[in-house]
């Protein structure tokens, strides 16, 4: 029952769940890893997920590229991982 070939953006049916959303990666070099892009990004999925935007936002750009991507890593990795 398992599926060994993935497509971006695909749903897949598992034995003991009925679906699980697939992740869409982010590569860092790709013009969607901008800093820009992410936090314009996170302000959408903020306000979808009904989560404080001013908060992430105000932590993502407290420091450098690389705590920018952790931050948007760990409040939105259900849907987007960034590498």
């Amino acid at each position: 029952m398992y599926n060994t070939e993935y497509e971006k953006g695909a749903t897949y049916e598992l034995d003991w769940v009925t679906e699980v959303p697939a992740v869409e990666v982010i590569y860092r070099h790709d013009e969607k890893g901008n800093a820009f892009f992410l936090i314009g990004l996170a302000v959408q999925l903020s306000r979808i997920l009904q989560l404080d935007s001013a908060m992430i936002t105000e932590q993502m750009t407290s420091g450098d590229y690389d705590n920018l991507v952790d931050v948007f890593n760990t409040n939105f990795n259900e849907f987007f991982i960034v590498v």
